[in-house]
């Protein structure tokens, strides 16, 4: 999967950080997060193929749900149900 370096939702224009390695965020071990603030998205890009490609998807739904102003963007459960069947999707596909 080709992760962009930047994508539009909406009005909002989304910047992707590659990182090397996963990272702590509030006493968690994280390979993805999406910052609200200022519109980034970051994943660990040195993670399995298929974990960077559900890490990814993951923080999109973040960023549509946010973007769509729903109460679901915060909720971690929902955003990674989706995010995994979204990945599974494409693990999954006939590519065109």
């Amino acid at each position: 999967m080709v992760i962009p370096k930047t994508f539009q939702l909406g009005p909002h224009r989304w910047t992707v950080q590659p990182m090397q390695g996963s990272f702590e965020e509030d006493g968690d071990l994280c390979n993805g997060i999406c910052d609200f603030q200022t519109l980034t998205i970051r994943v660990n890009v040195a993670a399995p193929p298929s974990l960077v490609r559900h890490s990814f998807l993951h923080e999109v739904m973040h960023a549509v749900l946010w973007t769509i102003g729903s109460e679901l963007a915060t909720n971690e459960g929902f955003v990674d149900s989706v995010g995994a069947m979204l990945a599974q999707v494409l693990d999954s596909s006939d590519i065109m």
